[in-house]
């Protein structure tokens, strides 16, 4: 009988490691008061929408389905309890009413909310227009890039600090 090596035992327990990691911070992460801008620094920690608890998911449930205009995983948030009859709509279907789209501002125009750039994929395109969430009820445009790449100069810095300019 041949035992699996030990690579192969370490790996099955880092999964599990992994695995618990996530179900923890799940847990905390419903405990604390986060801004929608760190909701979306970390959107692949919340649970995925399941269609069949769609009328089930308590005010205040926080999932992500789909992608927003950035191609980054959208999070939605319960404001309001899903009756029957809404089972084959999906949760963009049911923003304003029911859930709320986090990530984009709340004044309707439509603009993402800044979130930390972990590196240079994600990092912010020379003409991208942010609203920041603690920053100015105005809007910012990145002008300057600190990072250079094939798709050309991006910024990771927040507006304010480099490479950004308030409008009105």
């Amino acid at each position: 009988m041949l035992d699996r090596p030990p690579l192969r035992k370490s790996m099955i327990a880092k999964l599990q490691l992994g695995r618990q990691v996530k179900a923890f911070l799940k847990i905390i992460g419903r405990n604390l008061e986060m801004t929608d801008s760190q909701k979306m620094e970390v959107v692949d920690f919340y649970e995925r929408y399941d269609p069949l608890k769609l009328t089930s998911y308590p005010i205040g449930s926080i999932f992500r389905y789909g992608v927003n205009k950035d191609n980054e995983s959208q999070l939605y948030e319960v404001i309001d309890q899903v009756p029957s009859g809404y089972e084959g709509q999906t949760p963009d279907q049911l923003v304003g009413d029911f859930l709320r789209a986090i990530g984009f501002s709340e004044s309707g125009s439509g603009l993402p909310i800044w979130t930390q750039p972990w590196g240079y994929e994600d990092a912010y395109d020379i003409n991208d227009t942010v609203k920041h969430p603690e920053r100015s009820t105005s809007y910012w445009i990145c002008i300057e890039g600190d990072l250079d790449g094939e798709k050309g100069p991006r910024n990771s810095y927040e507006p304010g600090v480099f490479g950004w300019i308030l409008k009105n």
